[in-house]
């Protein structure tokens, strides 16, 4: 059942103002829902970065840093989710929310591609020099 801002106003007695300014908020609510939870299609890149110190007990590592892992819609979106390590299954669970099956991936120089491939098996993957 359709109704519109005067419809309900009329049901409940109050003025069309007084309807509008909630469901305004309501369908703000739902568009900001949905650009969240839409998945991504197409041409993207996935990427993983570690942000904290430079060194950590006076050695590189990622010991100590927070892991993000990157997804990017070429003229389009970007995902980015902070995660707790970079394994497969936290990868793969990333992916599979996020990407359509079909789409094409760059990856670059990223080592954890290895680890995902299995899920990507219908999807193109192309490496960048």
């Amino acid at each position: 059942m359709d109704f519109t801002a005067t419809d309900t106003a009329e049901l409940t007695g109050l003025s069309r103002g007084s309807v509008n300014t909630p469901l305004g908020r309501l369908r703000r609510t739902i568009v900001r829902w949905y650009e969240h939870h839409a998945l991504l299609a197409g041409t993207i890149e996935i990427d993983e970065s570690c942000f904290g110190p430079r060194r950590t007990s006076g050695k590189r590592s990622a010991s100590g840093k927070t892991i993000v892992f990157g997804i990017f819609k070429h003229q389009g979106k970007v995902y980015t989710e902070i995660i707790p390590d970079s394994c497969k299954k936290t990868l793969q669970r990333v992916i599979r929310g996020k990407v359509i099956p079909d789409s094409v991936i760059h990856v670059g120089a990223w080592r954890g591609i290895e680890s995902v491939r299995s899920l990507l098996r219908q999807t193109h993957i192309i490496y960048a020099n």
